[in-house]
C-alpha cells in the first residue's frame, strides 16, 4: 500500500466523524474509554439520520437504533462489549437506553456533551496558544 499524503488533489473522497472538541478536551471525560468515544461519535453521527428519518419520542427528543451485530460490524465489538461500553456512556451521562415492547433493541437518546464556560473558556485559550 502507497502512503498517502494530503495534496491539493485527491481529499475529495475523504469522510470524516464529527464530535464535541468538549469530549476530548474536557477533564469530564478523560477517562472515557476509546471504546465509549468511539461508540458516542458514531451514535452522534447517526443523529443526524434520526432527524431526518423524523425517529423522536413523545417529548420531542431524538434517539437511535443500533443492534448488537452493528457494533459487531462497525467496531468489532462483541454484543457483551456493546453492552457494557453504553453502560459506560450512561455512567457518563452521554447516552439513555430507553426499553419499548414493540421493539428489538432499546432506543439510544445520545445526551449533548456537558461543559462549564470556565472549560469553554479554557479550550478556547488553549487554541490561541497554539497558533
Amino acid at each position: 500500500m502507497k502512503d498517502q499524503f494530503f495534496s491539493d488533489s485527491g481529499n475529495e473522497n475523504l469522510d470524516y466523524y464529527q464530535m464535541p472538541k468538549v469530549l476530548m478536551c474536557s477533564d469530564r471525560y478523560i477517562k472515557l474509554t476509546p471504546n465509549a468515544f468511539k461508540l458516542y461519535i458514531v451514535l452522534h453521527e447517526r443523529m443526524q439520520l434520526s432527524m431526518q428519518n423524523g425517529w423522536k419520542n413523545e417529548e420531542g427528543s431524538y434517539y437511535v437504533n443500533m443492534a448488537p451485530q452493528e457494533a459487531e460490524d462497525l467496531f468489532n465489538y462483541s454484543t457483551l462489549t456493546f453492552e457494557d461500553t453504553k453502560i459506560e456512556l450512561e455512567m457518563f451521562d452521554l447516552l439513555y437506553q430507553e426499553k419499548h415492547s414493540s421493539e428489538k433493541f432499546p432506543r439510544l437518546y445520545i445526551k449533548k456533551c456537558k461543559y462549564t464556560d470556565e472549560e469553554l473558556l479554557e479550550y478556547e485559550n488553549m487554541l490561541v496558544n497554539i497558533q
